[in-house]
């Protein structure tokens, strides 16, 4: 075999492995909003939402939800709700903000540069006649957490 030939087939098998990796890293990944948590922050937000591309089919809703809520590996809570968005097919998990900046996990995470957030579990989803779907939510991203004065 030529060196050509060899070297097309090295770009080829390259290109298939990228392909399925960055297709699974896609599949497995989530939004987290606001994307960076100011422990010392005292607005008027009150929670923190991880989100991420689904589809249900037309006419079904959430009906429960347990979901557990992670960050840098460690649990932190439960999600609080958890709601389907019709219009550009998103799953939202909502998680309360007061309990994530007193959560002693997540102030030890902070000015340490992006943290992995995770959301691991599960949720039904129901429509009119009372079928449902069961989903499981095994999903991560990244926040960055910071409180001013606190050293690394």
């Amino acid at each position: 075999m030529n060196s050509k030939g060899i070297v097309l087939r090295l770009v080829l098998a390259l290109g298939i492995f990228l392909t399925i990796f960055t297709s699974h890293v896609q599949a497995q990944t989530m939004s987290v909003a606001p994307d960076m948590i100011n422990l010392n922050a005292q607005g008027n937000w009150v929670k923190v939402q991880c989100f991420y591309s689904l589809y249900l089919p037309a006419g079904y809703t959430v009906s429960s939800h347990e979901v557990a809520v992670y960050f840098g590996g460690d649990y932190v809570t439960q999600a609080y709700h958890v709601w389907y968005c019709t219009i550009d097919d998103n799953l939202f998990v909502y998680v309360d903000r007061e309990t994530i900046q007193n959560s002693e996990v997540v102030q030890a995470l902070a000015n340490l540069g992006p943290v992995e957030v995770q959301i691991t579990g599960s949720f039904t989803a129901t429509d009119g006649q009372g079928n449902s779907i069961d989903y499981a939510v095994d999903r991560w991203g990244y926040v960055t957490i910071f409180m001013p004065g606190k050293k690394k």
